[in-house]
């Protein structure tokens, strides 16, 4: 019987970071968190607002990953970083 638990398809997280790992690159990943409380996506450039200027905020969208589909389990005047 083969295991088949630990694939690429199964556990992309894991695959990846067994790639950086082989490739003699570091094994903790860079990883930058930046949220704000009560800002819409569509305030970024990069996210569908073409008349704000946000070139870092665009950068990071555009080299590393955004996710466009989070909500937040409190009311609007709860400040969003308490939902973590």
């Amino acid at each position: 019987m083969t295991d088949t638990s630990n694939t690429w398809h199964s556990n992309p997280a894991k695959s990846t970071a067994a790639d950086a790992t082989s490739s003699g690159q570091n094994e903790r990943p860079n990883i930058i968190f930046i949220m704000t409380d009560q800002q819409r996506y569509d305030t970024i450039n990069a996210l569908g607002f073409p008349f704000m200027d946000t070139p870092n905020l665009d950068r990071l969208v555009r080299e590393g990953t955004s996710f466009s589909n989070c909500h937040v389990a409190g009311a609007s005047c709860v400040p969003a970083r308490a939902s973590l």
